[in-house]
């Protein structure tokens, strides 16, 4: 069993943070137990949580332990940044989010606006699609692959990625972030080690010739890598949405193996100005997916909840706000880094 943890989560002063310990595993968080060490929040049964108070900004080390038959299973270390609330005050920050279904739908996008509405700080999105003030860049069932190089992507010119003609295109002016929320769809169907790893090594170089073509535009930018969120956290959703052919254990390892060498590969890349943004920490993947009352069999009128079909890999309004929070924390961190 392996953790695959970003080496920084952020928080903000009166705002809840978790870390879902299933969420960071290779295997089953009901497998084992935890120790979470870090001098402040509260380790709880399913995972960490902090509500930072005024105060308790700066940075907090945490370390999350798991154990199965008393013995150390895995270990893995992260830093807090905690944020004060006035961070970024009359500052208005631009941001170019390129992502699949879980940007397309504009959810998220929404909750990170309204998250600044009372915000002493201010955002403008933008990008082609959507519309004012949520604009974006997200289409739904896109892979990595498809906006590299596929014809239709707005950012591929003479079958190359080139974020400048892109940019020289728009009539926008350059964005202060320009976030990558993709993941999902590249790995969702994978069922042979090997060629899961053929597919994660070019997830990377493409991520990388993405990255050097934005800074190639301008090298302020700053580049933040989503985390990609995992799948509900029952069988349900996948059941009813594919049958017997696609299996929420297997997809869940295809997400831990392409998250954790996303975190390895862009880990320590700050001063580079690109820096990963840990949504997939704070997404409650119990009840935040999409839950319906189903009876429990033909023969009996108990109901149970379960997730929806639509749930395996999409949150509902709750689980949406969680990865907008978590965005919402990192760019009010980058204020006082």
């Amino acid at each position: 069993m392996e953790i695959a943890l970003p080496d920084t989560v952020y928080g903000l002063v009166g705002q809840e943070l978790n870390i879902y310990f299933d969420n960071i595993l290779s295997g089953r968080d009901t497998r084992y137990d935890f120790n979470v060490d870090c001098g402040r929040g509260e380790q709880l049964d399913f995972g960490y949580r902090i509500t930072p108070k005024e105060g308790e900004e700066g940075w907090y080390g945490i370390t999350i332990q798991a154990w199965e038959n008393c013995r150390l299973a895995a270990s893995a270390e992260t830093i807090l940044k905690v944020a004060p609330a006035d961070a970024g005050a009359g500052v208005n920050r631009s941001i170019l989010v390129i992502g699949d279904s879980t940007t397309a739908n504009g959810v998220m996008l929404s909750k990170l606006y309204q998250n600044f509405a009372d915000d002493p700080m201010d955002i403008t999105l933008v990008g082609t699609l959507g519309g004012a003030p949520v604009c974006h860049e997200g289409r739904s069932g896109w892979t990595t692959e498809q906006y590299y190089q596929d014809p239709e992507s707005p950012f591929v010119f003479d079958g190359v990625f080139d974020f400048s003609r892109y940019m020289a295109a728009q009539s926008f002016g350059a964005p202060d972030y320009v976030l990558i929320n993709l993941g999902i769809n590249d790995v969702f169907t994978y069922e042979d080690d090997s060629a899961l790893q053929e597919k994660i090594q070019s997830m990377l170089t493409q991520y990388q010739a993405m990255t050097v073509s934005i800074h190639a535009y301008c090298s302020d930018i700053r580049i933040g890598l989503c985390v990609t969120i995992p799948p509900a956290y029952d069988q349900d959703s996948f059941g009813k949405a594919y049958g017997c052919d696609i299996s929420r254990w297997r997809y869940k390892l295809n997400n831990f193996l392409w998250t954790k060498a996303l975190i390895e590969t862009f880990t320590g890349q700050e001063d580079a100005n690109i820096y990963l943004v840990p949504i997939n920490t704070n997404l409650d993947t119990r009840y935040n997916m999409g839950l319906e009352s189903t009876p429990v069999n033909a023969r009996n009128s108990y109901t149970e909840l379960s997730t929806i079909s639509n749930g395996n890999c999409h949150p509902d309004e709750s689980g949406y706000w969680q990865i907008a929070d978590a965005i919402w924390y990192f760019l009010k961190y980058m204020e006082v880094s």
